[in-house]
């Protein structure tokens, strides 16, 4: 994340001809060299020095954020004054699907393509119960979008903080080095809208049925009809599917 942090930093700064920030920009790659330190990457270094690190590292990315920051609000300001006094806010915790900017009823997103092509990428964003709207900015239109549950043990991560239980999940169509708008609204609330029922995947031998339910899912096997000279019948054996997430403590004295 640092890395792709100083790229996304340096890119826009040169784009948007920022001026008054090499100094941040600086020590952001003074720290990311730091990091390259071979302690650092496997993690062989005594606690102390970790924290250390973490501390350097920190300090740097919020450097390359308060450049990034500057620079998007220079872009999106050209032409419309409304956008500079904006505040701007950046989620560095969707690892653990938490960003308390997007739990309020409704919000903006800019999102920034760093790579040289168009980008077709799936945006998760940490919601509360509800049912919202996406809309891009760029020709109005609503697009598709999806809630998808926060599994429990997720939520139940030490240090996670806010209410999301929930992701809103869609696809974002992103122009090369440069980004769009996105509004994102709340319709209603307490609209539980978790996966039921079954969904099938099959092949030109097997067919599995998908059952959701609300805390576990059932996979059924069925033999395609021309492999069988009877009916597809369900075989009596069934998959029951679970995932396990797991996370490193971090233990903060500074």
């Amino acid at each position: 994340m640092g890395n792709n942090l100083l790229q996304v930093s340096k890119q826009l700064a040169t784009v948007t001809h920022l001026e008054g920030y090499e100094k941040e920009l600086e020590y952001f790659r003074e720290a990311m060299g730091v990091m390259q330190h071979h302690d650092a990457v496997t993690g062989t270094e005594k606690q102390l020095v970790a924290d250390d690190y973490a501390r350097i590292l920190y300090a740097g990315m919020q450097q390359g954020t308060n450049v990034s920051f500057q620079a998007l609000r220079k872009w999106r300001s050209s032409g419309n004054s409304e956008f500079a006094s904006e505040n701007m806010y950046t989620c560095m915790q969707l690892n653990i699907s938490m960003c308390l900017y997007t739990e309020d009823e409704n919000f903006v997103l800019a999102i920034y393509n760093p790579l040289s092509q168009k980008v077709v990428s799936p945006i998760r964003v940490p919601v509360q119960q509800g049912k919202y709207s996406v809309v891009d900015l760029t020709d109005g239109n609503e697009i598709a979008s999806q809630i998808v549950p926060i599994p429990e043990s997720v939520q139940k991560i030490p240090g996670r903080r806010g209410n999301a239980t929930d992701e809103l999940v869609f696809f974002a169509s992103l122009p090369p080095l440069g980004y769009k708008t996105y509004t994102v609204k709340r319709n209603s609330k307490n609209i539980n809208q978790q996966p039921t029922g079954e969904v099938s995947i099959d092949n030109e031998v097997f067919t599995y049925l998908l059952t959701y339910l609300p805390t576990y899912l059932f996979i059924h096997m069925l033999l395609c009809e021309k492999h069988m000279s009877y009916q597809p019948m369900r075989v009596k054996n069934h998959f029951r599917i679970s995932q396990l997430f797991y996370y490193y403590h971090y233990n903060n004295k500074l």
